[in-house]
């Protein structure tokens, strides 16, 4: 393509950006936003997963803004967790995918050789992403400690980047892979908010907080890199180093909020309520009237207790 008016570059944007445009539409045009609108389901069905959410969350979908609940979303500890939470996993994030690239290549490899190892990078990434989900799913109250564990392996990788000598490339390499193991923290905290995050205008708010982060961290991240530090890029991997140390001890700690509020929870009412109990949550039988249309906080039902 070096005679087509296109940089190669350019070409990258157009063959990966289409499909997503594409996919997108199509996405608009066949996704329903609501279990009532899933034309796939039979009636029966539509009112049982109505029932379902509202048995948990009590959170129907409105599209009324309720300045009480974008208040209470400021104000909730929750809230900063989330946000400092992946704006400092993000930070990492800034440097890993923006940099992968120029890393694995100050290892010594050429450019030929850079691509292909980008391949197996990739591929380690989507299998930490899936394996994740799939381990939040099987085992309860796992989805916090999955995310600290891939910060931990993550710092393990940035430590062989950044302390071993020059020459070892297979040892680097490895490093390098490993930092992707923290490529869990994005889908497993926005699962977070979907399951701890009551009231749709609360939610949207912490939401729009949480991706201001998720941008504000991988903006930033990159001004790590200093070019003249290569091939060892010290600083980076030093800042690398201190943020999987930081976002591990923040997990740690929101892990813990979350759960002394269940227990305080607990302790009030007098009763235990197990919000990821192996059965499922507690269900209504579908009946001819509908759920009942509540769009409760967890500050307000009393009986919402957080996943973690």
């Amino acid at each position: 393509m070096s005679d087509h008016p296109l940089e190669s570059w350019r070409w990258l944007f157009i063959i990966l950006g289409l499909p997503t445009v594409l996919w997108g539409v199509l996405l608009f045009l066949i996704l329903p936003d609501t279990p009532s609108k899933a034309w796939f389901l039979s009636r029966e069905e539509r009112l049982f997963a109505q029932q379902r959410h509202q048995s948990v969350q009590r959170s129907w979908k409105t599209n009324e803004w309720k300045i009480s609940q974008f208040c209470e979303a400021i104000k909730d500890l929750k809230t900063w967790f989330f946000f400092v939470i992946i704006t400092t996993g993000s930070l990492t994030n800034g440097v890993i995918s923006n940099f992968s690239a120029l890393i694995i290549q100050s290892l010594g490899f050429d450019t030929f050789t850079t691509l292909l190892l980008n391949l197996p990078i990739a591929t380690f990434q989507f299998i930490v992403v899936i394996v994740s989900s799939l381990a939040a799913q099987r085992f309860r109250k796992s989805r916090l400690i999955l995310v600290i564990i891939g910060n931990i392996v993550a710092l393990v990788g940035t430590l062989l980047i950044r302390q071993q000598d020059t020459n070892n490339k297979g040892g680097r390499f490895a490093g390098v892979m490993l930092l992707l193991a923290s490529s869990n923290i994005f889908p497993l905290m926005l699962s977070l908010i979907s399951s701890n995050v009551g009231g749709i205008t609360k939610k949207a708010t912490v939401n729009a907080i949480f991706f201001l982060g998720y941008c504000a961290g991988n903006i930033a991240g990159p001004q790590m890199f200093i070019s003249k530090e290569a091939p060892t890029h010290q600083t980076a991997f030093t800042g690398l180093l201190s943020l999987f140390c930081l976002v591990t001890a923040f997990l740690a700690l929101f892990r813990l909020y979350l759960d002394l509020e269940n227990k305080r929870r607990d302790k009030e009412q007098g009763k235990h309520i197990d919000a990821e109990q192996k059965d499922g949550c507690p269900v209504s039988e579908p009946n001819n009237e509908g759920p009942n249309l509540h769009d409760e906080t967890d500050f307000e039902n009393s009986d919402y207790r957080y996943c973690l």
